[in-house]
């Protein structure tokens, strides 16, 4: 995780806003687990990853559309090992958008939490309003 806040600070100093597609929930066979992550900037650069293959592909697809609206979501994907079986797993992935001073310094605070080896959360309201 420090890598993806490392990420998510070097590109909000350089002035472009990013999104942290987080799994939190996983399905099946499906070939990473809660709490992965990857953060895509508006700059097109990605670190981390929520699987690979399509389903990273069309994360990314969505993260960018989500940036570029500035939007929070839970979006859900289906994995098929075989590409023919229905059922094969999936993963929810959270997105979550961090943009100017206020995501920087989320970012900031949680990176020095992980130096102090400080409990850290992050918490977001998951309400439909």
């Amino acid at each position: 995780m420090k890598e993806l806040l490392e990420a998510i600070v070097d590109e909000l100093s350089a002035g472009n806003g990013v999104m942290l597609a987080t799994i939190v929930a996983r399905r099946g066979s499906a070939p990473r687990g809660v709490g992965t992550a990857m953060v895509v900037s508006e700059s097109g650069t990605q670190k981390g990853t929520v699987g690979g293959g399509a389903v990273e592909y069309q994360a990314r697809l969505d993260a960018l559309e989500l940036l570029a609206d500035g939007k929070c979501a839970l979006r859900e994907y289906d994995i098929h090992t075989d590409g023919k079986s229905a059922g094969s797993g999936g993963v929810t992935i959270l997105f979550r958008p961090l943009s100017g001073d206020r995501g920087r310094a989320l970012a900031e605070g949680m990176l020095a939490a992980i130096d102090a080896a400080d409990a850290t959360y992050l918490v977001c309201d998951l309400s439909e309003d």
